[in-house]
């Protein structure tokens, strides 16, 4: 239990408590702290963060529905295991919804949001200290950051809110497999990436725009396809 951070719920004072709960236990299944091999069971959280069990059963039924656990009447719940096939599928639906955001922004950006999206965008030297694995994490995080703005930039609520969420399901996949990846984690493609989408912006080219998020989500699903082998590897 441990493992389980719950300084969030410490500070907690406008927010329901299930829902800081909930905020917690997500973002120790998303970094990877908390693995299949855990069983969330109601009377141990309760007992660890010192709350009664109904904000906790809320907790666990949100996450549930969410599909970052599985119910197990014997074992409680299960945090649920990340599967190539299943990373893949979120990497292709990432790609359709960047796709589309990226068209949009092309063809309606302004000078100052181009200028906004430069302030966004990697630089070389967040990609000159990649030994230090908290570097990695950021650096992959600054990547999801300048995509959820281009998303932003498209004025489409329901785009951008979904891109908020599968940018949550793409950090579990980062935090579960770039244990394995150390020096070889490709942050270069994301900077390249970065500065080409730049360039379409600037010239209002869709199409080119929409051919760079193709070109590396499919890079990306070959990343995903060798860290895989790593990992099996490493583990």
């Amino acid at each position: 239990m441990e493992r389980i951070k719950s300084d969030y719920l410490r500070n907690v004072k406008h927010l329901q408590i299930s829902d800081a709960v909930y905020t917690t236990l997500k973002e120790s299944i998303v970094r990877n702290q908390l693995d299949s091999t855990f069983r969330l069971k109601e009377e141990e959280l309760a007992s660890t963060l010192n709350i009664s069990r109904t904000p906790i059963r809320e907790a666990l039924q949100h996450l549930e529905q969410n599909d970052y656990i599985i119910s197990d009447r014997k074992k409680g719940y299960i945090v649920k295991s990340l599967s190539i096939n299943e990373s893949i599928d979120i990497i292709e639906y990432v790609h359709f919804l960047r796709r589309f955001a990226a068209v949009i922004t092309a063809h309606q950006i302004t000078k100052q949001q181009v200028l906004f999206l430069e302030q966004k965008k990697l630089t070389e030297m967040q990609l000159r200290s990649l030994n230090d694995p908290a570097q990695v994490s950021n650096v992959y995080k600054c990547h999801q950051e300048f995509h959820l703005s281009i998303a932003r930039l498209t004025n489409n609520n329901f785009l951008y809110n979904e891109s908020i969420r599968m940018h949550e399901k793409l950090l579990m996949i980062h935090y579960y497999y770039t244990s394995a990846m150390k020096s070889d984690f490709p942050a270069y493609l994301y900077l390249q990436e970065h500065e080409k989408l730049l360039e379409a912006f600037r010239d209002h080219d869709s199409k080119k725009a929409k051919e760079i998020v193709d070109e590396y989500s499919k890079n990306a699903c070959i990343v995903i396809k060798r860290m895989y082998k790593l990992k099996r590897n490493f583990d």
